[in-house]
């Protein structure tokens, strides 16, 4: 099974999670469930629900001339989430 690497600019912060998922789509899902919001500047529990629905609803967008590199963007309270995320080998 991959890792998946996210990393979310969102309100002046980065933020840096890795997990394992069988898809791309899972793992989208994955990490905005498991997303810790008490590390997040203004980012509290209706944030949370509305990225983890994003991320099920919004296909990510393939970064041209790269493999297995996805970004994503979305608004939360009326600031932007961008999010990108690489699949790597776990054998890496």
């Amino acid at each position: 099974m991959p890792f998946y690497t996210f990393i979310m600019e969102y309100d002046g912060g980065t933020y840096v999670s890795q997990l394992k998922a069988q898809s791309k789509q899972r793992a989208c899902i994955k990490w905005a469930q498991q997303l810790n919001i008490s590390e997040i500047h203004n980012f509290g529990q209706s944030s949370k629900e509305k990225l983890i629905e994003e991320m099920k609803t919004e296909e990510p967008i393939l970064l041209n001339s790269l493999k297995n590199v996805w970004c994503q963007m979305t608004w939360i309270g009326g600031k932007s989430a961008l999010i990108n995320f690489v699949q790597t080998d776990e054998n890496n």
